[in-house]
This record gives structure tokens, sequence and C-alpha cells, in this order.
């Protein structure tokens, strides 16, 4: 029991400021870039880059989806892997939201 306990407490440490995906607001991950930090399926805004996003690199193991408006809201784009131009979702994330791909 104390074993299993340690396991999720560990887990929940780990989600809670785990990289998510880095951001960048011009094509193949250049210009203005910042690493996304936080726990695992959460709505995040996009911050500075709302409008902006060009690119991302999501960690391995995660998907991230991207929406057009706050609060995750609005049309979506789910990303698996590095993408060096969102074509049809260019400058348009306001807000997104990842977790691990085995959820």
């Amino acid at each position: 029991m104390l074993k299993s306990a340690l396991v999720v407490s560990a887990l929940a440490a780990v989600s809670a400021g785990a990289n998510l995906m880095r951001g960048c607001s011009d094509a193949n991950l250049q210009g203005y870039c910042y690493i996304f930090t936080g726990a695992y399926n959460i709505c995040y805004s996009a911050g500075s880059l709302s409008d902006t996003l060009s690119s991302v690199s999501v960690r391995i193991g995660l998907n991230c989806v991207l929406y057009i408006h706050t609060g995750c809201e609005g049309q979506s784009v789910t990303v698996t892997k590095n993408v060096n131009f969102l074509e049809n979702f260019n400058d348009v994330t306001s807000s997104f939201r990842c977790q691990p791909n085995d959820i």
C-alpha cells in the first residue's frame, strides 16, 4: 500500500510542473519561443503567444489540443509531435490542453 501511494505521489509531482510543449511565433521553431509547463489535462492560455503561434514541439508521449478560443473552446487541432508550421492553425491558437497519449 505504501509503495503504490509513493508512486501516485511521485506521478502527481511530475505532472504538476511537467514540460508540456514548446511554442514559437515563427515556423521551424524560430522567433519568440516559450516552454509551457504545467499539469496534464488542464486548459491553459497561450499567453504571449496567443494568436501568434506558428510552430510547436510536443514532449514525447503527450498529445496537445490547440484551440482557437480561450477556455479551450471552439475549433481545435491535436498535435502529437513537432510541427514546423501549423498550416491551417497558424496564428489562431488562444488556449491548449495536453495529456499523456495513453489516457
